[in-house]
């Protein structure tokens, strides 16, 4: 069941107090699907609704208005649903092989407790001027947050944590183009040519 109140929480806890969230959200032993109910749909959704409604209503001189279309803006929104289940996949079945748990529930958990400064970075990436860098600031952000949450999620021990977050990235970069090209949008939010 949807609660704003609950979304709220922790999207603001992911950002301001990372690590007791983490703790807290883990404590609740949610499923994959409330995970996806209560952070990761309601993060991508207003994230991306966020960034159209600025590259084509406010900040039209950015020179996004014109390519920014509806389809675009549900492709988008599809391609960065599919993305967190199949990064979350990565995550734990390359966490079994590194002395970790396999387990999808507490995966996408972390991919999307720690995405919460990224997609808000996303959101703002069409300002002018200063977008792009907040973005990149808070996607690289992004990053830190979840390799430190590995081992909070997915039990991966300590000295096979760096290996495991380079393989599954390294693995999803790779799978990403592949659903970045059959979703017709740029890894980076915009049309493929």
């Amino acid at each position: 069941m949807f609660e704003v109140e609950q979304t709220v929480k922790y999207l603001k806890g992911a950002v301001q107090n990372p690590e007791l969230t983490w703790n807290d959200y883990i404590s609740e032993n949610f499923d994959w699907k409330s995970t996806a109910v209560i952070i990761t749909l309601p993060m991508v959704v207003v994230s991306i609704f966020v960034n159209y409604v600025l590259a084509k209503f406010v900040f039209t001189s950015s020179g996004l208005a014109h390519i920014y279309t509806g389809e675009l803006f549900l492709k988008t929104m599809a391609f960065a649903l599919v993305s967190y289940f199949v990064f979350s996949y990565i995550l734990a079945f390359f966490s079994s092989k590194f002395g970790g748990e396999a387990d999808y529930d507490n995966a996408l958990a972390a991919s999307s407790l720690s995405a919460v400064p990224g997609a808000l970075g996303s959101a703002l990436s069409s300002v002018p001027v200063v977008g792009w860098l907040i973005s990149i600031v808070l996607s690289i952000y992004t990053l830190v947050l979840l390799y430190r949450c590995i081992p909070v999620f997915l039990k991966v021990p300590q000295h096979k944590r760096l290996f495991h977050f380079i393989v599954s990235v390294a693995v999803w970069i790779i799978i990403a183009g592949v659903l970045a090209t059959v979703f017709g949008v740029s890894m980076l939010g915009g049309l493929e040519s």
